[in-house]
């Protein structure tokens, strides 16, 4: 059984790569220069992926990434955007979002493509820093 730790899927759809094409079909229109695209649903499932771990990356604004977040609505709103982007594939059929253990063991035991366990959720569940749990603050700075 193949589980892949961490994988930046919406981030990668949100700039523009689409992950429903075959990995050569990407490669070959991929918008993101002086990358390599290396991951699309066709090849998790060719390679016998079951669960992986996908982000919603939340991108700081520096000087290399100047559309990046300044406070922590601006990192919200990424994460929603991404979060938006899993239920839509999820929709779609492409993945199934996983929100349990129970929901993980059942996956395992089936014949379904990706299952994927959304982490990172810091973004999103801060609505101002003073609303945040200890523990999570850093995110909200």
């Amino acid at each position: 059984m193949l589980i892949d730790g961490h994988l930046d899927l919406a981030y990668n759809a949100l700039n523009g790569r689409d992950l429903t094409l075959p990995l050569d079909g990407l490669r070959a229109v991929d918008p993101v220069e002086g990358q390599t695209a290396t991951t699309t649903f066709s090849e998790m499932r060719a390679a016998g992926l079951r669960v992986c771990f996908g982000t919603l990356f939340a991108l700081p604004r520096t000087p290399d990434s100047p559309t990046g977040y300044t406070d922590h609505v601006g990192a919200r709103a990424q994460a929603l955007a991404q979060l938006d982007v899993y239920r839509r594939w999820e929709d779609g059929g492409h993945i199934r979002l996983l929100r349990s253990g129970a929901e993980v063991r059942a996956h395992l035991e089936g014949p379904d493509g990706p299952g994927v366990v959304l982490l990172m959720e810091e973004p999103i569940r801060c609505g101002t820093p003073t609303t945040c749990r200890s523990g999570w603050t850093r995110a909200c700075d």
